[in-house]
């Protein structure tokens, strides 16, 4: 025989019965809701906004004797790019190959969506020639192409 009379076992298994539909609408509800932030995560990550659509999205400090446009060309970027897709090291490496730039740092803005590089350039100290051609010397004494500083007068003036 059961513990409790046949009218309270009715009721208690009703009451079961509901709680369990209770839990099955939570966890559907839980599921739609975990779904639906997914979505918009993803469509949120590919949304147009996070793309870097020209070279006005990417700001450049540190340029005091060479131009943007050196820069831009090392870079040999295509637009439009997810600001998801640029590999930091990469580009940092092929901003570094110019031989007027010391170091560089690329740090990428999400808000709004920018690359942002900063340059430590190599300060010519004395001018030079070397097989023929027109440079300059750093405080190093690497001897760089008169071409890479564009906003240096050879002159010194």
């Amino acid at each position: 025989m059961s513990a409790f009379p046949p009218p309270q076992l009715k009721h208690k298994l009703t009451l079961v019965e509901q709680q369990e539909h209770q839990l099955y609408q939570i966890a559907l509800w839980r599921s739609c809701l975990l779904i639906s932030c997914a979505v918009s995560l993803c469509l949120m990550v590919v949304s147009p906004y996070w793309r870097i659509k020209d070279e006005s999205q990417i700001q450049i400090t540190g340029d005091k004797l060479i131009s943007k446009n050196t820069v831009y060309t090392a870079l040999d970027l295509s637009y439009p790019q997810f600001i998801w897709s640029f590999n930091e090291l990469n580009l940092t490496q092929k901003i570094e190959s110019i031989p007027s730039i010391a170091t560089a740092k690329l740090n990428k803005q999400l808000i709004p969506p920018a690359l942002i590089i900063s340059l430590q350039e190599r300060v010519p100290v004395a001018l030079a020639s070397s097989q023929g051609n027109v440079g300059f010397l750093d405080s190093d004494g690497e001897w760089i192409a008169q071409k890479f500083y564009d906003h240096v007068n050879p002159n010194f003036s």
